[in-house]
């Protein structure tokens, strides 16, 4: 799996929409996971479980919680909501 700031995510968006078509990539923003970007098969496979679709949840799971093993501890504390609420501050302050 392919790793990509959202800085470069924004630079290199067509090359990743052809990436993403043989491997997921994650992008991080400020050193935190901040999205996937999976293809559309991968998506519909995830949206409609089938026998191939649970290989890749699983295999899904698994990249998340190493991904979550490599977060900060910092990082970890932070709530859903808390990360919500810095992410819009973030946002604002850029307009």
């Amino acid at each position: 799996m392919i790793a990509k700031t959202s800085t470069e995510a924004r630079y290199q968006l067509i090359k990743l929409l052809d990436v993403v078509q043989r491997e997921p990539v994650v992008i991080t923003r400020r050193g935190r996971l901040a999205a996937f970007m999976i293809s559309a098969s991968d998506m519909e496979l995830l949206r409609n479980p089938s026998g191939e679709s649970s290989r890749t949840i699983k295999e899904l799971e698994a990249w998340r919680k190493k991904a979550k093993e490599r977060t900060r501890p910092e990082g970890q504390a932070l709530s859903k909501e808390e990360v919500d609420r810095i992410a819009k501050e973030i946002r604002r302050a850029r307009v």
